[in-house]
């Protein structure tokens, strides 16, 4: 008797986490998508007032974290990352958050959280290009930086791998082998930093992230000093 209570309060227990758990998941998701909506509409307000002619920085969180407004400070930059977007994601503000823009110049990395979607390489290599074809039709005097994604580092620290998961650099540079194609095809400059944030053992070097995935001060510092000779060319 006392064995079937606690089997029934165990049950509760578990049926009471698990509900927790899911209705959690789906208030993070749902303001996740409110947080993306509304970075898109400050963009556009944004837009509506901005200089033409800059130079644009395009992408995910890797972008959005990325304060090139302090390391270019002298220069005519804008960021127009989000946080958790994708190349679909990307795809959908591309008008009205960067074409809007007349920039000269545009640094594109994306690509990333599409990993955390499940989605398969060649599909991700498909919409990067579909992004470059509809920057190239829309604005075509204006210069396209290509970045590669970079590598990721699953054993930093108890949530490397929660944090990365479910990347995986082989697949990273199996998109960066045919974006490096791609841009030497479609007349772009590809850009390899992933290489420079390796470790010998093709990880994100630990001095460069604290969850193995996003940049630190220190990997954002070498990031600037390779696009130097970019945003000055």
């Amino acid at each position: 008797m006392i064995d079937d209570v606690l089997f029934i309060l165990n049950l509760i227990l578990l049926t009471t986490n698990l509900t927790i758990a899911v209705l959690l998941f789906f208030m993070i998701k749902n303001l996740m998508k409110k947080r993306i909506n509304e970075k898109i509409r400050q963009y556009d307000d944004f837009n509506a007032i901005a200089k033409k002619n800059g130079i644009v920085f395009f992408g995910d969180s890797l972008t959005e974290f990325y304060y090139v407004h302090e390391f270019f400070h002298d220069r005519h930059v804008y960021n127009r990352g989000i946080a958790s977007d994708t190349t679909s994601g990307v795809l959908n503000r591309l008008r009205s958050n960067v074409i809007s823009l007349a920039p000269r110049k545009v640094f594109l990395q994306i690509g990333t959280n599409d990993f955390h979607k499940r989605r398969a390489v060649e599909y991700i290599f498909s919409k990067i290009k579909r992004i470059i074809e509809v920057l190239k039709e829309h604005l075509p005097e204006t210069k396209i930086y290509l970045i590669s994604l970079y590598p990721v580092n699953p054993k930093i620290k108890v949530f490397g791998k929660i944090v990365t998961y479910p990347r995986k650099n082989k697949n990273i540079d199996r998109v960066n082998l045919l974006l490096e194609k791609y841009a030497e095809e479609s007349n772009i400059t590809y850009i390899d930093i992933n290489s420079k944030l390796k470790n010998d053992k093709g990880l994100l070097k630990p001095e460069y992230t604290l969850d193995g995935l996003h940049l630190t001060h220190d990997g954002y510092q070498l990031v600037t000093d390779i696009l130097k000779i970019y945003i000055d060319d």
